[in-house]
């Protein structure tokens, strides 16, 4: 077959602008710094640049999720533990009293669990960034109020508040002031009794009220348990999320950015090829005129 001056020409010309693409292409690379720059450069790493980048977008949401609930039940834990305290110096007064020898001091104790009644309710009525955290749902609503009488009214309810730490896991971050303060034993309740009991000078009904400020110290104890495990979970998904962030993040430096010394080499290398296809061109026009001369 005979290869004419006009094959030759359009075969070097298709050469050039191949080097030229190349050239563009690895420039474009080192400036962005980016492998993939547009889904077209590589379909199956594109792919998976967008997946990576889905999956860190979810595990900064859980990040979020852990880090608000966490700071809810630390409030939480601390505020119920206020709350035990509370009722164990209310068990101590009880014990107290109920011997004869302290029966001339129960009108002096009185005030004292009264005192201790209305703390309880502050403590119950803790708020963290303006929520409520023993409302349930009801975040805005204030949860207690105490009249005159020592006697407490329940304004929230007795939903769970979860937060996404996972794939597959809600989590509660929130119990309830019904579970907390009222059912199994009215805490409340128990205190208002107390404080009637002090009032009625009678050391003998104290004694009832001492067993159950034991069953009201053992339910907040039990509401402190419950608390503390969540925290566990939610410290442990932290790690998890944390060390999931690290290896999708490397793992997406690793597919979409450009290695610069391999890169910068493959330029130098192109950029040679691509001025020795020009000279050879030049070359071949220069022989092709002396045909015509």
């Amino acid at each position: 077959m005979r290869i004419s001056y006009t094959m030759i020409y359009s075969q070097s010309q298709y050469n050039i602008n191949q080097q030229y693409e190349e050239v563009y292409s690895l420039n474009e690379k080192i400036s962005t710094g980016k492998e993939v720059n547009r889904p077209s450069d590589d379909p199956i790493a594109a792919g998976k640049i967008l997946g990576y980048r889905s999956t860190i977008s979810a595990l900064e949401q859980y990040s979020s999720n852990i880090e608000r609930g966490s700071t809810w039940l630390r409030y939480t834990e601390s505020t119920l533990t206020q709350a035990e305290e509370l009722i164990m110096n209310a068990r101590t007064l009880a014990e107290q009293m109920a011997n004869e020898p302290y029966e001339a001091q129960m009108e002096i104790i009185a005030p004292q669990v009264k005192q201790i009644a209305e703390q309880l309710l502050q403590i119950a009525n803790t708020s963290v960034s303006g929520k409520f955290i023993f409302s349930g749902h009801k975040t805005e609503t204030i949860p207690f109020t105490m009249d005159e009488e020592l006697n407490v009214t329940y304004h929230g309810d007795n939903n769970k508040i979860k937060y996404s730490i996972d794939e597959t896991s809600d989590v509660a971050v929130n119990i309830t002031g019904q579970e907390t303060f009222i059912d199994g034993i009215n805490v409340f309740d128990v205190l208002k009794d107390f404080y009637r009991a002090l009032q009625g000078g009678d050391t003998l009904d104290v004694g009832p009220v001492l067993e159950d400020l034991g069953t009201a110290l053992d339910q907040i104890v039990t509401q402190r348990s419950i608390t503390g495990t969540a925290m566990t979970r939610f410290e442990s998904a932290a790690n998890v999320v944390e060390e999931l962030e690290f290896l999708t993040e490397d793992l997406l430096v690793n597919t979409e950015d450009t290695d610069m010394v391999k890169r910068l080499t493959d330029l130098k290398s192109r950029e040679t090829a691509l001025n020795a296809s020009m000279q050879s061109a030049t070359i071949l026009t220069r022989l092709s005129l002396l045909n015509y001369m």
